[in-house]
C-alpha cells in the first residue's frame, strides 16, 4: 500500500518532470523564434530604409528632368518668338496675316496665313471659318 503510493508519487513526479521538460523546450524554441522575428524585423526595416532612399533618389531624378524639360521648353518658347526671316517682332501680340492677332507677341509677315494658293480647298474654307474671316 504504502509502496503503491509512493510508487503512483514517483510517477506523478516524472510526469511533472517531462512536462517542465516540455515547456523548457518549448521556451526556448519560442525564445529562438523571436529572434529570428526581430533579425527578419531589423532586415525589414533596413530594406524600408534603403527603399524610401531609393524612393527620394528616384524622385530627386524626376524632379531634375522636370526643371530640365521645362528649361527646354521655355528656351523653345523664345526661340520659336525670335524667329528670323521676313518677319519682324515685337513683345505685344502675334499677328499672322492681315487680322489673326494671339497673344504673348507680334509676328508681321507679308504672306496671309490663310491663302487659297497654298491650302487644300476644304482646308481653305475651314480656315476662313475658323478665323471668321
Amino acid at each position: 500500500m504504502i509502496h503503491n503510493e509512493v510508487s503512483q508519487i514517483g510517477q506523478t513526479l516524472n510526469q511533472m518532470y517531462e512536462m517542465a521538460e516540455q515547456m523548457r523546450q518549448m521556451e526556448e524554441s519560442n525564445r529562438q523564434m523571436l529572434n529570428q522575428l526581430a533579425q527578419r524585423e531589423a532586415n525589414v526595416v533596413q530594406q524600408i530604409q534603403t527603399l524610401q532612399q531609393m524612393l527620394q533618389q528616384s524622385n530627386r531624378a524626376v524632379q531634375n528632368l522636370q526643371n530640365q524639360i521645362q528649361g527646354t521648353f521655355n528656351q523653345s518658347l523664345v526661340s520659336q518668338n525670335s524667329l528670323r526671316g521676313t518677319g519682324t517682332y515685337s513683345n505685344t501680340d502675334i499677328n499672322v496675316g492681315p487680322t489673326h492677332n494671339f497673344a504673348q507677341g507680334m509676328m508681321r509677315t507679308s504672306a496671309p496665313m490663310v491663302d487659297p494658293r497654298t491650302m487644300d480647298p476644304s482646308t481653305y474654307e475651314s480656315s476662313l471659318q475658323r478665323f471668321n474671316i
